[in-house]
């Protein structure tokens, strides 16, 4: 035997070591989990949670409406939270940052609707950046004020309805 051989022998043996310690870890057979977490220094055995304990079942949505200088409502106008995947979005997706920002201050604005007072929540970050943000869209009729609304939809399950979860006051543009 010689010293490429002991080599590969070494890393088959250690790489074949951590799949065992891996799927013992993942699956916690015969309770060894905590022993190899322990002796887990580096942080090498991957916690694999391809769902959460509490999978999210429903979508938002984001809508908006704008008020004209006769105080009249338009119709509402859904803002696409998540764009459609694709397989070049894989690798070229420049768009992405900001879909990520606004999910992020959607759901911001759902948790934190309920725990915050009506004035505090008015100047929070998130509730700021969305008024900005849907402010800021380009429109054929200049309004007087817009409005947003999130709603709640169950994606597949269409025996409920959606729910509105939030609607804010007009905002001058």
């Amino acid at each position: 035997m010689n010293l490429s051989d002991i080599f590969t022998y070494t890393i088959v043996g250690c790489l074949g070591f951590w799949l065992v310690a891996s799927t013992i870890c993942q699956f916690n057979i015969l309770r060894l989990e905590s022993f190899f977490r322990r002796m887990d220094y580096f942080s090498l055995l991957p916690r694999w949670s391809f769902f959460a304990p509490n999978p999210g079942v429903t979508d938002y949505h984001l809508l908006y409406r704008d008020k004209d200088q006769e105080n009249e409502c338009g119709r509402w106008r859904e803002l696409p939270i998540a764009s459609k995947r694709t397989l070049l979005g894989a690798v070229w997706n420049p768009k992405k940052r900001n879909k990520k920002a606004l999910s992020d201050a959607v759901q911001s604005i759902v948790r934190s609707s309920s725990q915050l007072k009506d004035s505090e929540f008015k100047t929070s970050i998130c509730y700021i950046a969305l008024v900005n943000f849907i402010a800021s869209i380009p429109r054929k009729n200049v309004g007087k004020a817009t409005q947003f609304m999130i709603m709640e939809s169950y994606g597949h399950y269409a025996e409920k309805n959606p729910k509105m979860l939030f609607r804010s006051e007009f905002h001058k543009i």
